[in-house]
């Protein structure tokens, strides 16, 4: 066929077939290798898969010690089941990796999570990039920055490392990475990695926040990042990164919610999730769930309950409106909105289910792979990484 057909017939056969299948005819001939790693196709094949494929794909991150990472299905049906498995690519301990975020097939990993470290000089501090379908990743380049970071860590000042970020800009096309240090008092420091580029570049003067909390996913949406973090004045809200004009600013949390925590200061139980255009907030209730009188560990109580909330009218704060109370018999934290609207849950131990916002319904999605859930993700295939001179893992 390569021999017979024009070669912009062969390209659009191409541009339909799904990844692996594709990988395999990059073999086929230099012609078709040429095509298929240039970035014009791999932009092309991504845009034509994702208005050909309404469903998403949901990547789960398991395991502290040894990590391994399901893709399962995601549609309006409420189709949940398993479709393919990754293992971390490279041979050494990945207990501090952990998934930054996720944008269209592409994975960034950071090293740094903890809220408040003290380097001991052993840990080198890394970010990278991996693409588990065409099996690439791509280490980033250190930045000054991050050196002046690790010097004041070896000088054993108790500082917080922050958060990432990991964003695409739709209208430069181009990938990003966002990186905050957060040092106490002093107002944070931020930087920005363009893949365009392969360079990091300060824009600390568009940072109008004192921190992110390390412990805060991102959550994207209107082209928009928002993460839950804390102004000069440790008042808890949200931070958002405009993609485009990479600016950073803030959206006001509830009212009473942020009241709440003048008392009990605790912003890692609250998540921060979108779903249909709309941000939403889960937040945490304390009730005092673990009965202390049963000595049996496995017949304590562990009812928990939450409050959910969502903002009606984007970046308008008097639009916050609580939607439900949810109240599960289980040790649960909440992972992602589904695609049919309900909330994905893990259960201490391993499990997964899912609750309705309508109604008091819990449907159990199964016991997974005996290790607990860290993170969800959204997932599309994609063969971004495929142009880059970078190592192939075997």
């Amino acid at each position: 066929m390569a021999d017979y057909l024009p070669l912009e017939m062969v390209q659009q056969v191409l541009l339909r077939l799904p990844i692996k299948p594709l990988l395999r005819c990059s073999t086929v001939c230099k012609a078709w290798y040429n095509m298929i790693t240039s970035p014009q196709f791999i932009y092309a094949h991504l845009t034509l898969f994702k208005s050909l494929h309404d469903s998403t794909c949901l990547l789960i991150e398991y395991g502290y010690i040894k990590k391994k990472y399901v893709l399962y299905s995601d549609d309006k049906a409420g189709t949940f089941e398993e479709l393919d498995r990754f293992e971390f690519p490279i041979e050494k301990s990945t207990s501090l990796l952990h998934v930054v975020g996720c944008c269209n097939g592409l994975i960034c990993f950071s090293n740094v999570c903890s809220l408040n470290c003290i380097s001991d000089g052993d840990t080198e501090q890394e970010v990278m990039l991996w693409n588990p379908i065409i099996r690439k990743s791509l280490h980033l380049p250190i930045s000054k920055m991050q050196l002046r970071f690790d010097e004041a860590m070896d000088s054993n000042l108790r500082i917080s490392p922050g958060a990432f970020g990991f964003v695409f800009d739709h209208i430069r096309n181009d990938y990003k990475v966002l990186r905050v240090y957060n040092w106490g008092e002093v107002p944070s420091m931020v930087e920005i990695f363009r893949l365009s580029t392969g360079l990091w570049e300060d824009i600390s003067h568009k940072a109008p926040f004192n921190s992110i909390s390390g412990r805060s996913l991102q959550v994207d949406l209107k082209g928009i990042s928002h993460w839950i973090g804390k102004d000069y004045n440790g008042k808890l809200k949200i931070i958002s990164f405009d993609v485009y004009e990479e600016v950073l600013g803030s959206i006001e949390l509830p009212a009473n919610v942020v009241n709440d925590d003048e008392i009990y200061e605790q912003d890692y139980e609250k998540y921060l999730f979108g779903f249909e255009e709309s941000l939403f907030l889960i937040r945490r209730v304390n009730t005092g769930e673990v009965s202390d009188e049963d000595d049996d560990y496995n017949n304590r109580s562990f009812e928990r309950k939450f409050d959910i909330w969502k903002m009606e009218e984007y970046n308008v704060v008097e639009s916050w409106n609580q939607v439900e109370t949810c109240v599960v018999d289980a040790s649960v934290q909440p992972l992602a909105f589904l695609k049919n609207g309900e909330i994905l849950w893990t259960v201490r131990g391993g499990g997964l289910i899912s609750t309705s916002l309508h109604d008091a319904s819990v449907h159990y999605l199964g016991r997974c792979h005996n290790d607990h859930p860290i993170s969800c993700s959204y997932y599309v295939e994609s063969l971004l990484l495929l142009d880059k001179t970078v190592p192939h893992w075997n």
